[in-house]
């Protein structure tokens, strides 16, 4: 039921050459999310990867000199 709420989330961008991001509030639903998208191989057939809050936060900081996000290779 997760994962299709999430494939209904980007249904108009469902493409592997598009990259989209689930965004987890805690490290438990990171844990979470991050089995259920590698059980259905997300990122390599829809392009959809994951992370947390928390490094969307650290990202956004000026002071940080290089993106703290890194997405999976394709």
């Amino acid at each position: 039921m997760k994962f299709k709420q999430i494939l209904d989330a980007f249904q108009n961008v469902i493409d592997p050459s598009i990259k989209q991001m689930v965004c987890a509030p805690c490290s438990n639903c990171k844990g979470a999310i991050r089995e259920i998208l590698n059980h259905y191989d997300a990122w390599e057939k829809c392009g959809i990867a994951y992370t947390g809050l928390v490094e969307f936060i650290v990202n956004a900081m000026v002071d940080i000199k290089e993106p703290y996000i890194e997405w999976p290779e394709m």
